[in-house]
Protein backbone atom coordinates (compact mmCIF):
# COMPACT_ATOMS: atom_id res chain seq x y z
CA UNK A 1 0.00 0.00 0.00
CA UNK A 2 2.64 2.42 0.68
CA UNK A 3 4.66 1.98 -2.40
CA UNK A 4 0.87 2.39 -4.41
CA UNK A 5 0.64 5.69 -2.19
CA UNK A 6 4.05 6.70 -3.42
CA UNK A 7 3.23 5.81 -7.22
CA UNK A 8 0.03 7.76 -7.35
CA UNK A 9 1.45 10.91 -4.97
CA UNK A 10 3.84 11.23 -7.60
CA UNK A 11 1.81 10.96 -10.11
CA UNK A 12 -0.85 13.33 -9.06
CA UNK A 13 2.14 16.33 -8.55
CA UNK A 14 3.84 15.72 -11.60
CA UNK A 15 0.09 16.03 -13.54
CA UNK A 16 -0.55 19.24 -11.28
CA UNK A 17 3.33 20.55 -11.96
CA UNK A 18 2.26 20.12 -15.61
CA UNK A 19 -0.77 21.88 -15.48
CA UNK A 20 1.18 24.37 -13.58
CA UNK A 21 3.63 24.97 -16.46
CA UNK A 22 1.16 25.27 -19.05
CA UNK A 23 -0.98 27.46 -17.09
CA UNK A 24 1.78 29.68 -16.58
CA UNK A 25 3.01 29.06 -20.09
CA UNK A 26 -0.35 29.87 -21.79
CA UNK A 27 -0.68 33.38 -19.39
CA UNK A 28 3.22 34.25 -20.68
CA UNK A 29 2.35 33.43 -24.64
CA UNK A 30 -1.23 34.18 -24.91
CA UNK A 31 -2.24 33.04 -28.30
CA UNK A 32 0.35 33.16 -30.76
CA UNK A 33 3.03 31.54 -32.87
CA UNK A 34 5.40 31.56 -29.59
CA UNK A 35 2.82 29.61 -28.08
CA UNK A 36 2.69 26.99 -30.74
CA UNK A 37 6.54 27.11 -30.67
CA UNK A 38 6.50 25.94 -27.16
CA UNK A 39 3.88 23.49 -27.07
CA UNK A 40 5.98 21.94 -29.80
CA UNK A 41 8.57 22.25 -28.16
CA UNK A 42 7.19 19.91 -25.00
CA UNK A 43 6.63 17.26 -26.70
CA UNK A 44 10.30 15.24 -26.31
CA UNK A 45 10.50 16.84 -22.81
CA UNK A 46 6.79 15.67 -22.06
CA UNK A 47 7.72 11.88 -23.39
CA UNK A 48 10.87 12.35 -21.22
CA UNK A 49 8.68 12.67 -17.71
CA UNK A 50 6.52 10.06 -19.02
CA UNK A 51 9.55 7.82 -19.17
CA UNK A 52 10.04 8.95 -15.75
CA UNK A 53 7.14 8.04 -14.09
CA UNK A 54 7.57 4.50 -16.17
CA UNK A 55 10.54 3.74 -13.92
CA UNK A 56 8.84 4.75 -11.02
CA UNK A 57 5.81 2.05 -11.18
CA UNK A 58 9.23 -0.49 -12.42
CA UNK A 59 11.54 0.90 -9.44
CA UNK A 60 8.73 0.60 -6.58
CA UNK A 61 7.59 -2.90 -6.48
CA UNK A 62 11.69 -4.04 -6.95
CA UNK A 63 12.51 -2.19 -3.99
CA UNK A 64 10.04 -3.57 -2.21
CA UNK A 65 10.12 -7.02 -3.27
CA UNK A 66 13.89 -6.67 -2.70
CA UNK A 67 13.63 -5.62 0.90
CA UNK A 68 10.99 -7.96 1.88
CA UNK A 69 12.66 -11.26 0.49
CA UNK A 70 16.36 -10.47 0.61
CA UNK A 71 16.44 -8.10 4.07
CA UNK A 72 16.79 -4.54 4.22
CA UNK A 73 20.50 -3.81 3.20
CA UNK A 74 20.24 -6.13 -0.18
CA UNK A 75 16.65 -4.09 -0.97
CA UNK A 76 18.82 -1.06 -0.31
CA UNK A 77 21.53 -2.32 -2.54
CA UNK A 78 19.09 -3.08 -5.42
CA UNK A 79 17.65 0.03 -5.08
CA UNK A 80 21.38 1.79 -5.86
CA UNK A 81 21.71 -0.16 -9.10
CA UNK A 82 18.38 0.59 -10.18
CA UNK A 83 18.20 3.75 -9.48
CA UNK A 84 21.92 4.01 -11.25
CA UNK A 85 20.87 2.51 -14.13
CA UNK A 86 17.61 5.24 -14.48
CA UNK A 87 19.99 8.01 -14.29
CA UNK A 88 22.63 7.45 -16.76
CA UNK A 89 19.38 5.74 -19.37
CA UNK A 90 17.77 8.90 -18.69
CA UNK A 91 20.68 11.04 -19.23
CA UNK A 92 21.66 9.29 -22.50
CA UNK A 93 18.23 9.80 -23.29
CA UNK A 94 17.92 13.05 -22.92
CA UNK A 95 21.56 13.94 -24.25
CA UNK A 96 20.53 12.20 -27.56
CA UNK A 97 17.50 14.17 -27.39
CA UNK A 98 18.95 17.58 -26.30
CA UNK A 99 21.95 16.45 -29.82
CA UNK A 100 18.84 15.72 -32.12
CA UNK A 101 16.75 18.17 -31.47
CA UNK A 102 17.24 20.22 -34.50
CA UNK A 103 16.53 17.29 -36.60
CA UNK A 104 13.70 15.96 -34.49
CA UNK A 105 12.22 19.48 -35.02
CA UNK A 106 11.40 18.34 -38.37
CA UNK A 107 9.46 15.54 -37.65
CA UNK A 108 7.43 17.19 -34.59
CA UNK A 109 7.04 20.66 -36.36
CA UNK A 110 7.73 20.36 -39.74
CA UNK A 111 5.50 23.65 -40.63
CA UNK A 112 8.05 26.02 -38.94
CA UNK A 113 9.92 28.60 -40.19
CA UNK A 114 13.42 28.97 -39.61
CA UNK A 115 13.45 31.53 -36.87
CA UNK A 116 10.69 29.49 -35.38
CA UNK A 117 12.81 26.36 -35.55
CA UNK A 118 15.34 27.96 -34.22
CA UNK A 119 12.99 29.20 -31.22
CA UNK A 120 11.40 25.18 -31.10
CA UNK A 121 15.33 24.32 -30.94
CA UNK A 122 16.57 25.92 -27.88
CA UNK A 123 13.00 25.74 -26.26
CA UNK A 124 13.14 22.01 -26.51
CA UNK A 125 17.22 21.94 -25.15
CA UNK A 126 15.85 24.09 -21.91
CA UNK A 127 13.09 22.04 -21.37
CA UNK A 128 15.03 19.34 -21.39
CA UNK A 129 16.83 20.32 -18.39
CA UNK A 130 13.07 20.45 -16.34
CA UNK A 131 13.03 16.85 -17.63
CA UNK A 132 16.23 16.15 -16.19
CA UNK A 133 15.18 17.48 -12.75
CA UNK A 134 11.82 15.87 -12.75
CA UNK A 135 13.13 12.36 -14.20
CA UNK A 136 16.15 12.53 -11.54
CA UNK A 137 13.98 13.59 -8.73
Amino acid sequence: MRATGILVSASVLLTALGFLKNVLAAYYFGTSRAMDTYLLALVIPDMAQYLSITGLFNFLPLFARARAEEGEEEGWRTAGRLLTFWLLLLVSALVVAALAAGVLSWVVAPGLGPEERSTYVVQTRLLLLMALAMGSA
